[in-house]
């Protein structure tokens, strides 16, 4: 090669090598991984699902209210509302800027709504223990097996109290209650409402103060009917006539249908559950089929649609109507009002009211034109129900419910347009119709199941392996044959031709109750876990929400965030070494086999069962074994933790000073000052505190408190300490959960 070609390939080379380091950026790595980013983020702006998360932070909004120490200013809290909104409507040209503000904007008025919702319902609550005479309305009764419980509109008490409260909820001898609207007396022990049984658990004294009762007793004698000064509340006077139809409903399904299969009956209609024998309750909660007692979506929803099949196929056997009328809205108004009525049929509970301002939202929908079933119309009824009840997030039945439609949704809106049934002959669309159905269904229950999974296990502590099976075959007989013969029994009962339905219906419910027992007795179908804290939960409801909200890739991000989930939830739990009620008649220790060992249990059967549960225990607090831990005599008891350090329940003051000088820590109900060399926990600590979880570190002591000391909300009363022995502050040994349904 010439010299003057190899200078001149020389400078091409040199050249090129120049160009291409000067183009060079440091960063064009990483650009090309940001670039599919960039992408995702658009394809996600361009499916416009912004307004799915208004709920979500409304709901961040209320949460965060609930989890000031002091109650907050409701005033600050409006004015916060009203500005960010301003500053939403002022930048809504501003592509970054508005999202930001509407955010803030739902965030701040989540918070104000909770607000507004504590002033509006601020009322007395009782601040210590005391026996008194109570007259007042019935304006509700609850009759059981053991005992019957009623919700008094107080008119008086007896001897009078500064600040009395207007609702009571009194626990009577069973058949003891009167009729709802009838005016009584009693006598009675009145308490503070109880708080969480554990630190953790479900909070009755919030869910009572939010429901308007300001204590709960216990009634010693026997019940008066006395005149009333005045008629009464117009509250009262329309559940007493509601009262009065649900109450006939319910004898007259238990006349023709017997047992269980006549007590879910009456529940399923009139949303008295409380004559249901406790094996059963239990048999479909381990079999995942719990839910299909409480009245929620899935009931509501079967019977809408029915009374929309129904009234709209009439109207259109008439030509001249279904070509010139708008049928459709017709039976859409229909429906809207056989669901008021089946809500204040069944009682107007919060899961009623929850699953009745949710259909009415849908068929508001179908009357504007719209889509019945979107995620838009989820996340509208999800605002209604936070605006009108915020308390409801914090529900188990709130967070179920809402998770499980959310699953059902987004699949629906996936699978739906996906199916085909026209290709073919009659035959093969037959088939494939009902192949795509059972598929469908399949998924749908599985969908719902896995959506519900991490707030069962955090509420409830157990876990239904087989309730994908379970729903499966129970689904077709609720929907397709249980609900669509309560609704013709209701509406055949006023014309004496409602025999068929019912008998219908028993035989329904006997079936699902096969499948129930056939499923809870399968091996490890009751699968309990250990209590968790709200980290796990909070991360797996994230982790639901990135998966079923985004339409990118970046719903992938959901996987991880749920394994993490999982690993913490399994890999924390939540165990202490003792346990202490806030009376002190329960103490728990944790001995050496890793199981509680609990005195006092029969003091409160609830609070046993809570603790067992929350332990993963399987056992029950009737079993005679477990206090078997604890050697016992009449000064008191003594129990022993892992590592030999013991634990003394003394009885008398002789004991507490000996145990004070050889026991690590010594729970006393005596409230004598002396000097102790142990952890004392005595009444003045736990009329602070409530319960407490107590774990050994080191050579100290970790105390958790099931209520803060600082903390000041309406809710919260700290009763004065109780040096004596007195009842249990618990009103009932058999207190309710909360809600245990989902939304299918």
């Amino acid at each position: 090669m010439a010299g003057g070609q190899r200078t001149g390939v020389r400078v091409a080379v040199i050249g090129r090598a120049r160009a291409l380091a000067a183009g060079y950026r440091p960063l064009s790595g990483a650009a090309s991984l940001l670039a599919p980013l960039a992408a995702w983020a658009r394809r996600e702006r361009e499916a416009a699902r912004g307004p799915l998360w208004l709920p979500v932070v409304f709901a961040i909004g209320i949460l965060v209210y609930f989890a000031a120490e002091t109650e907050p200013s409701l005033i600050a809290a409006l004015l916060t509302a009203l500005t960010f909104t301003a500053l939403a409507i002022a930048a809504r040209a501003h592509p970054l800027g508005f999202p930001l503000a509407v955010a803030a904007a739902a965030f701040a008025a989540g918070f104000a709504a909770a607000s507004l919702r504590t002033a509006l319902i601020a009322h007395p609550v009782l601040a210590r223990p005391l026996v008194a005479t109570v007259s007042g309305f019935v304006a509700d009764r609850d009759q059981r097996e053991k005992s019957d419980r009623v919700i008094l509109h107080v008119t008086s008490i007896t001897p009078a109290q500064e600040a009395m409260p207007t609702r009571l909820r009194i626990v009577l001898r069973p058949g003891a209650a009167p009729p709802v609207g009838s005016h009584i007396s009693v006598r009675a022990r009145l308490n503070p409402p109880a708080g969480p049984a554990r630190p953790g658990a479900w909070d009755f004294e919030r869910d009572l103060w939010f429901a308007g009762i300001g204590g709960t007793g216990l009634a010693f004698g026997a019940v008066q009917m006395i005149p009333a000064a005045s008629p009464p509340p117009w509250r009262i006077a329309v559940w007493q006539m509601a009262q009065g139809i649900r109450e006939g409903i319910g004898q007259r399904i238990r006349a023709i249908v017997p047992g269980d299969a006549g007590a879910i009956a009456v529940a399923l209609v009139t949303g008295e559950r409380d004559a249901i024998a406790e094996a059963t309750n239990e048999s479909l909660r381990v079999s995942g089929l719990y839910h299909i007692i409480s009245i929620s979506g899935l009931h509501m929803a079967v019977v809408v649609g029915t009374v929309l099949v129904l009234v709209r196929g009439t109207l259109a056997l008439v030509p001249g109507l279904a070509l010139r009328r708008p049928i459709k809205k017709w039976a859409v108004l229909a429906a809207l009002g056989v669901a008021a009525f089946y809500w204040l049929l069944s009682g107007a509970e919060v899961a009623t009211t929850r699953s009745f301002l949710m259909a009415g939202l849908v068929l508001a929908g179908v009357l504007a034109d719209r889509a019945a079933i979107s995620l838009r119309t989820l996340a509208a009824a999800a605002l209604v129900v936070m605006a009108v009840m915020p308390e409801s997030v914090l529900n188990p039945g709130f967070q179920m419910s809402f998770a499980a439609t959310l699953a059902l949704v987004a699949f629906y809106e996936h699978w739906a347009p996906n199916r085909r049934f026209a290709e073919g002959a009659r035959v093969q669309r037959l088939g494939r119709a009902l192949w795509i159905g059972a598929a469908g269904l399949a998924l749908a229950s599985l969908a719902a199941g896995l959506a519900t999974s991490a707030f069962t296990a955090f509420h409830f502590h157990r876990l239904s392996p087989y309730g994908l099976l379970a729903n499966l075959a129970s689904t077709p007989v609720i929907s397709g044959l249980v609900m669509p013969a309560a609704l013709g029994g209701v509406l055949m009962m006023p014309f004496g031709f409602d025999r068929p339905f019912w008998v219908l219906m028993g035989w329904g419910i006997e079936r699902t109750l096969d499948i129930s027992a056939f499923v809870a007795a399968l091996p490890g179908a009751d699968s309990r876990l250990p209590a968790f804290g709200e980290g796990p939960l909070l991360l797996a409801a994230a982790a639901l929400l990135v998966g079923l909200l985004l339409v990118s890739p970046l719903r992938l991000a959901a996987l991880p965030a749920a394994a993490l989930a999982l690993l913490l939830a399994v890999g924390s739990p939540d165990r202490p070494d003792v346990l202490v009620d806030a009376t002190g008649r329960l103490v728990a220790v944790r001995g050496a086999d890793g199981r509680l060992s609990i005195l006092g249990a029969s003091a409160d059967r609830f609070a046993v069962r809570t603790w067992l549960a929350a332990d993963g225990d399987h056992r029950l607090p009737a079993d005679p074994k477990l206090a078997a831990g604890f050697a016992c005599d009449k000064e008191g008891g003594v129990a022993q933790l892992a590592d030999g350090t013991a634990i003394a329940v003394p009885k008398t003051l002789a004991a507490l000073e000996e145990d004070c000088a050889k026991a690590a820590l010594v729970v006393t109900r005596h409230a004598t000052p002396m000097p102790c060399a142990a952890m004392r926990i005595d009444p003045a600590r736990r009329a602070a505190n409530g319960a407490l979880a107590i774990t050994r570190a080191g050579d100290g002591w970790r105390i958790e408190p099931a209520r803060d000391a600082t903390r000041t909300r309406p809710w919260m009363v700290q009763a004065a300490p109780e040096p004596s022995a007195k009842p249990s502050q618990r009103d009932t040994a058999s207190e309710p959960p909360p809600d245990e349904e989902t939304a299918d």
